[in-house]
């Protein structure tokens, strides 16, 4: 089919249009059987003329795509000028009609329009009434099958599908009627079972289903101090996450991870969301049980070497069955600060197995805009293709074949990690309105959402191509597995390895290690979607996808609930905590850090605040000096997770900058040549102008002044009068401190309206700055 133009926009009260201009074969008119069966849009432009033959191949037909408008203007463009279903936005509208509308709403339009053309018949047409009622049914038929999901309200006892039955009973339309009454049925035994959960993949309701006992203390201890370190069943294990991965993403519904849906689902209730929870449960599952595997061993640095060795050898396992969703969380797990920070352990690891594992973490690293490039260029690459271009001799050659593995020498799927699609729909849902000007539906927006789900619905087709059986032994062994958050990790990191000094410990990480174990964190922080603001302990993202705030919760909560004891022994934790991994929090919405990040809570918090929780300000004195007593005398930790008392009050970022006056205060004024000013995150430039006066010891509003940065090249930088002065400064690369001028109001306000910055004033603007750099009196 030929590529179309973009010709223009048609407005019309209730409707905004794209016209297209399309090239296709020329039809004769002698060779249409009824010229009513031609489109009233298509504006052809034929040169035949009575019965003398034409002689055209080509012709120009004109099409109009909805880019917004009403929601009964959209149910109406369902169906296309030849009265039959319009596949393209029946998929893109069904697919996302859930962020500005409702099932019921829908189907009543549907349901109204279809009585009407009955009504009508003898006015619209017998023959075009019976094309248009099909084409009716065939829309209620489609939705049925490909979203069974949104006729499931039990709370309402199932109105909308009542609504079908009854509708189909009354207008004879069998099908319908039959459907909508086995999906009742269905649902009405789903109610009984459990409703959403029992019908998602769960590895724990399959171990206690097969007579296990639910994990306890003892067992898990036990397993991890027997922790097998040989690497016969690396593709075994490897294997058995992915068939879980692939099981849950299979089950997943795409319509789920739109943003407006996944942000708002405390909102709305967690059932909202119930497959991509499971989903992300999966991921924190392995995260925690691989660190956890890790740290918890009481055993020697070479051991413990060849525990971070297995678990990279599985990863590239992982990557070779394309399953990035746990080869992401291995990989953010060995580059975690409990597990980063073991340098005794990591001296000991193979060559070619640090080597590896550098390989694998480079899928995953961001470039300077944040993006995974690499990862989504792989991808696309291999996403769809039904094998791994990469090949597993070697370690194939030593471990034993398995039926699963010929099997997946035929035909191989693809597990995509869930957060890169839950960062792209969140951002495409803040960058674009949800109304037009006009107060139309932005079905524009909508567009670009399905061309994300599309992606979502292409590599659920890719993860059926895997054949792999699922093992029961592993099943076990894995849920037995300990699972302790990354703070207890910590924790036991500490006692695993002392930090050599205390400027080795409080050492941040690299922003290359930041970036690769958080992929979400680089999404705007403009406006926070918290439901709940009063939850404190809790952090968000655009993303939504939610976690704890670890580092709140330590440095809040008494200590020794933190630590795994009160001599920080870590066998002493309470026996009665569950080592399965914890379900997401369902309340929750927070927009800084992310869940599928394991090393957040610990780098990347600590760094934007170092303050206390507002929420505990209020404790007794007698509780915040046992608490800042009890870290003290704890070892000191590196960067993010438990810090000393001392250096609580030293966590704000901040910049140094020299503010001078401007020549026409400098007569007024007999103060020193600058002022040195320190501005921290979170301050405004109402309080930083007040400090800037005091210092200089001028009397005034500080309305009337404003601060003027002296950029390298001699252009000025006039600072906004709402903004965080913090971030909206410019980077000056040739110095360490900023250079900035207090001026008057009214003179900003003079150079600007003049129409910019003549070239003398540049070059005074440089000269400035230049005293500004060799001047040292006045430092205050």
């Amino acid at each position: 089919m030929a590529a179309a133009k973009y010709f223009g926009e048609e407005k019309l009260e209730d409707a905004i249009y794209a016209i297209y201009l399309r090239k296709v074969r020329y039809v004769s008119p002698l060779n249409i059987e009824s010229s009513d069966d031609r489109t009233s849009d298509a504006k052809r432009c034929d040169c035949s003329m009575g019965n003398i033959p034409d002689h055209l191949h080509w012709e120009t037909i004109r099409e109009r795509i909805i880019r917004a408008g009403t929601l009964q203007k959209l149910v109406e463009c369902l169906i296309s000028d030849d009265m039959l279903m319009d596949s393209r936005h029946f998929n893109v509208f069904f697919a996302t009609y859930r962020s500005f509308s409702a099932c019921s709403n829908v189907l009543e339009l549907l349901l109204q329009r279809y009585v009407s053309l009955e009504m009508n018949s003898l006015v619209v047409g017998k023959a075009k009434t019976v094309t248009l009622q099909c084409s009716l049914r065939s829309i209620i038929m489609c939705w049925l099958e490909m979203y069974p999901e949104d006729f499931n309200e039990p709370n309402a006892d199932f109105a909308t599908l009542m609504r079908l039955i009854e509708f189909g009973r009354i207008h004879k339309i069998t099908d319908v009627k039959t459907k909508a009454r086995q999906l009742r049925e269905t649902y009405k035994r789903r109610v009984m079972d459990g409703r959403y959960l029992a019908q998602i993949p769960s590895m724990e309701q399959y171990v206690f289903s097969t007579g296990y006992d639910a994990p306890d203390f003892d067992a898990c201890v036990q397993r991890a101090n027997m922790f097998d370190i040989g690497r016969e069943n690396c593709v075994q294990i490897a294997e058995q996450l992915t068939f879980w991965d692939a099981e849950l993403f299979k089950e997943l519904l795409p319509q789920q991870c739109q943003g407006c849906v996944w942000n708002k689902r405390n909102k709305q209730g967690p059932e909202t969301v119930y497959t991509v929870r499971a989903t992300i449960d999966q991921f924190n599952a392995v995260v925690q049980k691989v660190m956890t595997s890790i740290v918890l061993p009481d055993c020697r640095p070479d051991f413990r070497a060849k525990i971070i060795a297995k678990w990279i050898d599985v990863a590239r396992e992982l990557r070779a069955l394309k399953n990035f969703s746990s080869l992401k969380a291995i990989i953010s797990t060995l580059q975690s600060e409990p597990v980063h920070r073991l340098k005794s352990t990591w001296t000991q690891v193979p060559n070619a197995s640090i080597a590896q594992f550098r390989e694998l973490a480079s899928i995953f690293d961001a470039d300077d805009d944040g993006e995974e490039r690499r990862a989504r260029q792989i991808l696309e690459e291999e996403g769809t293709a039904k094998k791994s271009p990469l090949r597993r001799p070697q370690l194939i050659q030593n471990c034993r074949r398995t039926k699963s593995d010929v099997n997946l020498a035929e035909s191989q799927g693809t597990v995509p990690y869930l957060g890169t699609f839950l960062t792209d729909l969140s951002m495409i849902d803040q960058a674009n309105p949800d109304f037009t000007e006009e107060g139309l539906i932005n079905f524009e927006k909508r567009r670009k959402e399905f061309e994300v789900i599309a992606k979502i619905r292409l590599f659920q087709s890719a993860c059926r191509a895997y054949k792999i059986p699922m093992d029961m032994a592993f099943c076990s062994w894995f849920c037995f597995l300990p699972a302790l958050d990354e703070n207890q990790c910590f924790v036991r990191s500490l006692e695993v390895e002392l930090p050599v000094n205390q400027t080795d410990s409080s050492k941040p990480l690299r922003p290359s290690q930041m970036s690769k174990m958080n992929t979400l964190s680089r999404l705007i922080s403009g406006g926070s979607t918290d439901e709940n603001p009063n939850d404190s302990g809790l952090i968000s993202n655009d993303s939504g996808i939610v976690t704890e705030d670890l580092w709140y919760d330590g440095v809040t909560k008494p200590f020794a609930e933190k630590t795994l004891g009160a001599a920080c022994n870590l066998f002493g934790i309470v026996s009665s905590r569950s080592f399965t991994a914890p379900p997401t929090p369902a309340s929750t919405v927070f927009w800084k850090g992310s869940e599928f990040s394991p090393s957040t809570a610990f780098s990347q918090r600590r760094s934007r605040s170092g303050y206390w929780d507002k929420k505990h300000q209020s404790n007794d004195v007698t509780d915040v000096n046992a608490k800042n007593d009890v870290v003290m005398n704890t070892p000191e930790t590196s960067s993010g997770s438990c810090v000393s008392g001392s250096s609580l009050q030293q966590a704000t970022p901040f910049h140094l900058a020299r503010v001078a006056l401007d020549d026409s205060m400098k007569n007024d004024t007999g103060t020193a040549n600058y002022k040195c000013v320190k501005i921290e995150n979170g301050d405004r430039m109402a309080e930083l102008i007040e400090r800037t006066l005091e210092k200089h010891l001028i009397c005034g509003d500080h309305s009337e002044y404003c601060l003027v940065q002296l950029l390298p090249d001699g252009c000025e930088f006039c600072l906004p009068e709402k903004c965080n002065p913090y971030y909206a400064v410019a980077p000056d690369p040739t110095s360490t401190m900023l250079n900035f001028v207090l001026r008057r109001k009214s003179d900003t306000e003079r150079v600007t309206v003049s129409g910019g910055i003549a070239s003398s004033t540049k070059k005074l603007n440089k000269m400035k700055r230049c005293n500004l750099l060799r001047w040292s009196s006045g430092y205050l």
